[in-house]
C-alpha cells in the first residue's frame, strides 16, 4: 500500500485528526500508532498516527517533518485504553494518548552538548559580594547594582531571612525599576505575576 497520506492526533483538547503529506523517504515507514513530529500553525508538535489513506483529504495539506519510532510503541490494548480513558475523564484521544506515553523532550539528541555562555560573550564573570548585617549594607549593594547596570548586567540579591527583606526591597526598587521578589512567603499568584 502506497501510504501518502496520514491522520494525526496531538496533545490537545481536540477529538478531530489533523491530516498530513507522507514525504516519499518516509513511505514505506509510516505505521500506525507511530509518534511523528509534524507542523502544527507555527510550531511543531509530536502526535500519533492514528489512520492511514491514499485518497487526497480536502484542503492544503503540510508534511511530517520526522518519524520518531521504527516500530510503533502503541498496540491495540493500549489503543483501547486510550479510548476509554478520554471517554471516562472527558479528555480528547490525543490528550489520553499522550498521558500513556509522556515524551516531554523530543528534542534531546538535537540539544548541544553543553549549555555556555549566551551569543557574544566571550567571558564568564561572577561578582560575588558578601554583606553582613548592618547599616551599610545598602550602600554596598547599591553600588553592586549600579557597577552591573554600567557593565549591561543583572544581579542577583539572596538575604538569608524573609524579615531582612521588606525594608531592604523598597530601598532597591527605588535605584532599579526592574525588581523581582521570590520568597517563601509569596502566594501562588503572586509567585506566578
Amino acid at each position: 500500500m502506497n501510504n501518502k497520506y496520514i491522520a494525526v492526533i496531538f496533545n490537545l483538547p481536540i477529538e478531530k485528526p489533523f491530516w498530513y503529506r507522507v514525504p516519499p523517504e518516509f513511505k514505506d515507514e509510516v505505521k500506525i500508532g507511530q509518534r511523528v513530529l509534524a507542523p502544527f500553525g507555527k510550531r511543531e508538535m509530536v502526535g500519533f498516527i492514528v489512520e492511514k489513506s491514499e485518497k487526497k483529504p480536502r484542503g492544503r495539506l503540510k508534511e511530517i517533518i520526522r518519524i520518531f519510532d521504527k516500530s510503533p510503541p502503541l498496540d491495540n490494548n493500549l489503543f483501547s485504553l486510550a479510548k476509554w480513558m478520554s471517554e471516562y475523564y472527558c479528555c480528547s484521544l490525543g490528550q489520553a494518548l499522550h498521558s500513556l506515553f509522556p515524551f516531554p523532550y523530543p528534542y534531546l539528541e538535537d540539544l548541544p552538548p553543553e549549555i555556555g555562555l549566551s551569543d557574544g560573550k566571550d567571558e564568564d564573570k561572577e561578582n560575588i559580594y558578601l554583606v553582613q548585617p548592618g547599616d551599610k549594607k545598602f550602600e554596598l549593594v547599591s553600588s553592586f547594582i549600579a557597577d552591573n547596570r554600567k557593565l549591561e548586567k543583572q544581579a542577583i540579591i539572596l538575604v538569608p531571612e524573609i524579615n531582612l527583606i521588606t525594608g531592604f526591597e523598597e530601598k532597591i526598587k527605588k535605584i532599579e525599576k526592574r525588581t523581582i521578589s521570590f520568597h517563601s512567603k509569596l502566594s501562588i499568584k503572586e509567585r506566578y505575576k
